[in-house]
This record gives structure tokens, C-alpha cells and sequence, in this order.
């Protein structure tokens, strides 16, 4: 994501690419939180999502 200059990656987008088949944006939101133990982001104006910090940070504590 960073060598594409991207910061920031919508629920609808991240669900799928994680394995989350839920169509529902309410449930991809809920099952992605509940994956990642991080709250998501909602830009103004945008859709909610996660930063590539938080999913780094999330990461990095699965990591250990």
C-alpha cells in the first residue's frame, strides 16, 4: 500500500482482500474489527475504513 502512495483503504475493499465474504458494509465493518482489534476511519466526505497505520500497528501486534 505505501508504494502505491495509498494511506488509507475503505471496509468494502479491505473485507474481501482479508477473506470476509459478507456483502453487508454494517457486517464487513463488524467482522473486520473484530479481525483486526482496530478501530476503523471515516475521512469527511469518504467512505469508513482502516489507515495503513492502524492496520500496521494491528500487524505488528498479531506479530507478537
Amino acid at each position: 500500500m505505501r508504494a502505491r502512495h495509498v494511506d488509507f483503504m475503505p471496509t468494502a475493499e479491505l473485507a474481501p482482500a482479508l477473506g470476509i465474504k459478507e456483502t453487508d458494509p454494517s457486517a464487513q465493518g463488524t467482522e473486520l474489527s473484530g479481525l483486526l482489534k482496530v478501530k476503523s476511519y471515516r475521512p469527511s466526505g469518504s467512505n469508513r475504513g482502516y489507515r495503513l497505520e492502524d492496520l500496521r500497528a494491528a500487524a505488528a501486534q498479531a506479530a507478537g
